[in-house]
């Protein structure tokens, strides 16, 4: 191996092939025998000159595609191809991004500029309403960050995803800090992209790891990140923790009402209103046992609505219907839940068992009786009847 290898050994493998390719660009083969890439971790790259194979490729499972079949290499079968043997591809287009179910997740009027450290964007959220369609969905204002742009796929030799960034309020302003992609000079990242919940995508140069929000509305907030090179996009981050901007959800209470009948198995529809506006994260139970129902976020007007499904474990009775955040009750509203349809509770099982079971009287025991008393009457008639039947002696003459 040469020393040139010894250097490359040092570096992770298909994130630097594509790397080299980008950075190299197509290059000659420099001896007359041909290309040789043998089954290392760096495919398309020569072993002997330690150059790119010109016109060699990465396919989607960055397995070397070789130009040509003019040169040599010992990777198993299967996991690399010639160009001559594979169709030319169908290039697949970008899915069109899906609204939010809940209602509209609020355009920014933020723009997205390119800055320096600490640049700043301003804007301002809208949110929507909506229903949610089953228990623990979230709906309404906030939309995630991470699925803003749809799941377009990641171009080979784009950089690796980022860990999640973090988000810091102070006052209507929210500052979203993220660490440098780990392999950054290698994969020659450019730049940073940032979505924040109801602003544009915002870009940043290489050398940049925070962005400020201001004149952020009262509300639920998360972001998250995606680095960037000559080749596309990376992977976005892990969308960050939501924070909250404004007032504090746990000192506004609200009221809720339930629409339908709780029985175990059936969904009912739960309304709310008066709550902090543009929040999520209020968690739907049911007490005095909790029983998760579900978590909601709060419109522009603090309102929500959501079709829950009660739990078939719950039992029947009197419950309290609760809204909490971070554990804090802001809202309550008693409720019965009644039995399933074709059941019934145990004391009226008990009730039909003892109707449907023959309750014994004494007349068995009186006819046992008049039977015995009519046997020892037929006995002492028999008796008697033998006695009145046995023949008179003659008496004898005196």
């Amino acid at each position: 191996m040469t020393r040139s290898h010894r250097i490359l050994a040092l570096l992770p493998g298909a994130a630097l092939a594509a790397s080299l390719a980008l950075a190299l660009g197509p290059a000659p083969a420099a001896h007359a025998d041909g290309w040789v890439d043998g089954g290392d971790e760096f495919p398309c790259l020569d072993d002997v000159t330690c150059l790119w194979i010109q016109d060699c490729e990465l396919d989607e499972n960055q397995h070397p595609v070789y130009p040509n079949r003019n040169g040599t290499t010992s990777y198993p079968p299967g996991s690399y191809s010639y160009k001559g043997d594979q169709p030319t591809p169908t290039p697949t287009p970008t899915p069109t991004p899906t609204p939010n179910p809940g209602g509209s997740g609020g355009g920014g009027a933020g723009g997205g500029v390119t800055a320096g450290s600490g640049s700043k964007s301003t804007g301002k959220n809208a949110g929507g309403t909506g229903k949610s369609a089953t228990p623990g969905t979230t709906t309404g204002a906030v939309v995630d960050p991470a699925a803003t742009t749809g799941a377009a796929p990641v171009a080979p030799g784009a950089p690796s995803a980022l860990a999640a960034p973090t988000l810091t309020v102070d006052g209507d302003t929210v500052t979203v800090s993220w660490a440098a992609s780990p392999n950054a000079e290698i994969e020659q990242v450019t730049g940073y992209l940032v979505r924040f919940t109801g602003q544009e995508a915002v870009e940043t140069d290489a050398a940049t790891f925070q962005q400020v929000f201001e004149n952020v509305e009262p509300g639920s907030y998360r972001a998250a990140v995606w680095a960037r090179n000559a080749a596309g996009e990376s992977p976005g981050s892990p969308p960050s923790a939501p924070v909250v901007v404004g007032v504090d959800p746990t000192t506004v209470a609200g009221t809720v009402t339930v629409t339908g009948e709780l029985t175990p198995g059936a969904t009912v529809t739960v309304t709310g209103t008066g709550f902090a506006p543009r929040i999520e994260g209020y968690a739907l139970e049911l007490h005095s046992d909790p029983v998760p129902l579900g978590s909601v976020t709060t419109d522009d007007n603090g309102g929500f609505t959501a079709d829950v499904v009660v739990p078939a474990g719950v039992t029947e009775g009197e419950h309290d219907l609760v809204v909490l955040f971070e554990g804090t009750q802001v809202a309550s509203s008693p409720v019965t839940v009644a039995a399933a349809a074709g059941t019934s509770t145990p004391k009226a099982d008990d009730a039909a068992a003892e109707e449907a079971t023959p309750v014994p009287d004494n007349a068995g025991l009186a006819i046992l009786g008049a039977l015995g008393a009519a046997g020892t009457l037929a006995l002492a008639w028999h008796t008697l009847r033998g006695r009145r039947r046995r023949p008179h002696r003659a008496l004898a003459p005196a």
